[in-house]
Parts: structure tokens; C-alpha cells; sequence
């Protein structure tokens, strides 16, 4: 599970972070989604340890400073 979660946030971090000229771009997962659901919840059911809950927040932590992978609009 953490190596499925680690591979999927690094990818959703590069396509926050590619350059567009379009005024909108729509992800069908964020790496707020992932950190605050599927992170959250494969901890909670012990299928990540500590350890990997805390490199996987640590990760989300650096890749969200200074609002370098700014969401405006989550969807339901």
C-alpha cells in the first residue's frame, strides 16, 4: 500500500506542478484527496504503519509549502 500511495502522490504532484496556459485544470484526483482520504483511511485500517503515514504526510507537508500546489475548487 505505501508504494501504490507514494508512486500515486509523486504523480499527482508533477501534474499540480506542470505549467498550463488553459484557465482551468481538472485532476480526477488531487493530492489532497489522497492525503486527507486515501492516506487517512489506509491508516486508520492499518494497512499503512507509522512510519509510512508519516513519509507519506511529510511528503504532502513539502509539496503543499507555500502554496505551490494551490487548489481553488474541490468537487463532490
Amino acid at each position: 500500500m505505501f508504494t501504490f500511495e507514494a508512486n500515486v502522490f509523486i504523480d499527482h504532484t508533477m501534474s499540480h506542478r506542470k505549467s498550463s496556459t488553459k484557465p482551468v485544470k481538472l485532476m480526477e484526483r488531487s493530492i489532497y484527496a489522497g492525503r486527507n482520504c486515501f492516506v487517512e483511511n489506509s491508516y486508520k485500517m492499518k494497512l499503512l504503519n507509522a512510519a509510512e503515514y508519516k513519509i507519506l504526510d511529510n511528503l504532502f507537508q513539502i509539496s503543499t509549502d507555500k502554496g505551490s500546489c494551490h487548489v481553488d475548487l474541490f468537487g463532490k
